[in-house]
């Protein structure tokens, strides 16, 4: 049977660039789904182009990360990282949220999901993404059961803001 990922770097394989354009949000939401280590760009570009309607599907995509990888399931491959990375690109704001929740996992499970993502954007989250609810970031970068790395990002990006 084939995982979903499997079936991704199936459809990431078999379709057009150019048709990209043509693809619903969760279609091309779909096209981040790659397995670690692939840099799937004209996705991404088309994703960049598309931003607002694209916010709603990396909410889903890193939403569903979150909820898989405490399980150790992870079959959607490097989208979660991917949507995480885009939703601070695009500063959005309702993605608040679901960020949250996932630099809240485990200390392992956070960079199962996120990677390096957590060093390296993680901090413009909070200028860019949570400078509304800057209590809850100031309460997770002061919890000592949250990951050192992610507490130290929060408080980078607490400078930023």
């Amino acid at each position: 049977m084939a995982t979903e990922i499997d079936q991704a770097k199936s459809a990431n394989s078999t379709i057009d660039q150019g048709k990209l354009a043509e693809l619903s949000p969760s279609e091309l939401a779909q096209r981040l789904r790659v397995e670690f280590g692939v840099l799937p760009k004209e996705a991404i570009r088309e994703v960049q182009r598309r931003r607002d309607e694209m916010v709603p599907e990396l909410i889903d995509l890193l939403e569903e990360g979150t909820a898989r990888v405490p399980r150790g399931e992870f079959e959607l491959g490097e989208g979660p990282f991917f949507a995480f990375l885009l939703l601070i690109e695009f500063e959005a704001e309702s993605a608040c949220d679901a960020i949250l929740r996932a630099i809240s996992l485990q200390q392992k499970q956070v960079f199962e999901l996120l990677g390096d993502g957590v060093h390296e954007f993680l901090p413009y989250a909070v200028p860019g993404v949570a400078h509304r609810r800057i209590d809850e970031v100031l309460s997770l970068a002061c919890n000592p059961g949250v990951n050192s790395w992610v507490r130290g990002s929060l408080v980078k990006g607490i400078t930023l803001l």
